[in-house]
């Protein structure tokens, strides 16, 4: 049926309103938003990962070890800190760790090698790498990165592979390391209008640019379209497009935090595993790019 003119601004109005509620001056930041969730329900689900089942209290945890890691390497708020990793939990775990100390993230196409990797740690001006080992093989034609960026690699299944002998390889010692928050001290100088993440646009010439995604954006988008579409604690969103992306990164994320859901965490999008998901956890939002839905009603 038609939508009126009338019924598109009332709708636009609900989700002003809730990004609204953000202003460049705040102090509220993603960091808080993750630790209140964690403080108020932190035995509710959060993220699903094939068979494991985590909640905002174990993600906050998780988090927290690596921002402790983080801090222990001499990272500093207000360094830049770039991210390769596919899709899985420890994206996360990294993401929120430097929100948590005041640090940006660099989020970086986990397709990308040569020239434009390159391009992309310098124009973002990072200073270190976490890198999952299943993206190592993207340093094969830039070997002069792990000289000059001190890296941390986090093994996927199995053996990371070779690791440069100056980058640690970062899995048992976190086990050793606290699962309280950070001093939030550390982001006393962070507000709404401060970066939290660079992410990559697909530019119409030359190499990719880096926009700037603020803290007070990535919650108005959740709180704005949660508001929209009266997500709540009940919704099950499905993520199957890359995290370093702002379609998953902020759109969907932010909406999952602002409503206290659960995330169903996929590495990729598989049609045929597609509808096999959505019965299984019940889920009720996800979000498509390209030609997915063209691939979703053949399959």
């Amino acid at each position: 049926h038609m939508v009126t003119r009338e019924q598109t601004q009332a709708r636009m109005d609900i989700i002003s309103a809730g990004m609204m509620k953000h202003t460049p001056e705040q102090s509220y930041t993603v960091a808080d938003r993750l630790e209140a969730r964690a403080a108020q329900a932190g035995d509710s689900p959060f993220l699903i990962w094939n068979e494991q089942v985590l909640s905002y209290g174990e993600v906050n945890a998780q988090a927290n070890r690596y921002a402790h890691f983080a801090l222990a390497q001499g990272v500093k708020p207000g360094d830049v800190v770039a991210l390769l990793m596919e899709n899985r939990p420890e994206f996360l775990f990294i993401w929120f760790a430097l929100a948590k100390i005041g640090c940006v993230s660099a989020l970086i196409n986990n397709q990308i090698s040569g020239d434009a990797l390159r391009h992309a740690l310098v124009t973002t001006a990072s200073q270190r790498l976490f890198i999952g080992s299943e993206c190592l093989d993207r340093l094969e034609h830039t070997p002069e990165i792990p000289e000059r960026f001190p890296g941390y690699v986090v093994p996927d299944d199995g053996e990371p592979g070779v690791i440069p002998s100056t980058w640690l390889r970062l899995d048992e010692q976190l086990a050793s390391l606290p699962g309280t928050n950070p001093d939030a001290a550390l982001r006393r100088d962070v507000i709404g209008r401060s970066t939290l993440c660079l992410v990559f646009t697909s530019g119409t010439t030359g190499l990719p640019k880096a926009a700037r995604i603020t803290h007070s954006r990535w919650l108005g988008v959740g709180d704005g379209w949660s508001a929209l579409f009266k997500h709540g604690p009940g919704d099950v969103f499905y993520c199957v497009l890359p995290l370093y992306h702002v379609a998953a990164g902020m759109s969907l994320l932010s909406q999952v935090l602002a409503c206290g859901g659960r995330m169903v965490l996929r590495r990729r999008f598989s049609a045929s595993q597609f509808w096999d998901d959505v019965r299984t956890h019940g889920v009720t939002v996800t979000q498509y790019s390209g030609e997915m839905r063209a691939y979703l009603t053949r399959s």
